[in-house]
């Protein structure tokens, strides 16, 4: 009875053996593939996330410098405005300085024709 139950698990082996080991690859081919699909999708959603910090510490860094820039370029503008200004002040005070001279020219040619014309009167 063993020999014969021996010899029929050995013919249903043979016969079947091909088959059941095809069927077996084929559904570890499948778990396989399962798992490496999910691998790349974890991998991709890594790397998105990884791109998706990057692209923000970019932007970050973008703003910083774009306020930087534009601190400089304000102060560049104040600077020149103030030596505008000073450039404009020091004009003034010449031209007052010899508004002040031309008066007191004026004055003295009006002392000169006042004493002319005493004179003339005398």
């Amino acid at each position: 009875m063993m020999v014969s139950y021996v010899l029929v698990m050995v013919i249903i082996i043979k016969g079947y053996g091909k088959r059941i080991g095809e069927y077996i690859d084929e559904e570890c081919r499948r778990e396989i593939e399962k798992k490496w699909e999910r691998w790349e999708e974890k991998k991709r959603r890594e790397e998105e996330e990884g791109v998706r910090e990057e692209m923000e510490l970019w932007r970050e860094e973008s703003r910083r410098r774009i306020g930087e820039m534009k601190e400089r370029m304000e102060e560049g503008i104040r600077r020149r405005i103030r030596e505008k200004i000073r450039e404009k002040k020091e004009e003034i005070e010449k031209i007052e300085g010899r508004l002040e001279l031309e008066e007191e020219e004026i004055g003295e040619i009006e002392l000169e024709e006042e004493g002319i014309e005493e004179k003339l009167r005398i």
